[in-house]
């Protein structure tokens, strides 16, 4: 059921960040944005694939294969 739009490279970070366990201040550490910033890309990220929970999120992306050229494996 690949129907979500592609993801944006940041996106495509904060993602992997969260595959990761990483908080959003660790996220934005290591992407070198703020913890605003990065909240604000999860927000686009739940509603870009009609979610409301970081789980739900990691579900959709491990059935869709959401991130390019990382496979799906955290």
């Amino acid at each position: 059921m690949n129907t979500h739009k592609p993801l944006t490279e940041r996106q495509q970070q904060v993602l992997r960040g969260i595959f990761e366990g990483l908080t959003n201040k660790e996220i934005g550490a290591l992407v070198g944005v703020s913890e605003s910033s990065v909240k604000a890309t999860l927000q686009q990220l739940f509603r870009k694939n009609s979610v409301r929970t970081r789980a739900q999120l990691v579900r959709i992306a491990l059935e869709d294969s959401l991130l390019s050229g990382q496979g799906t494996s955290p």
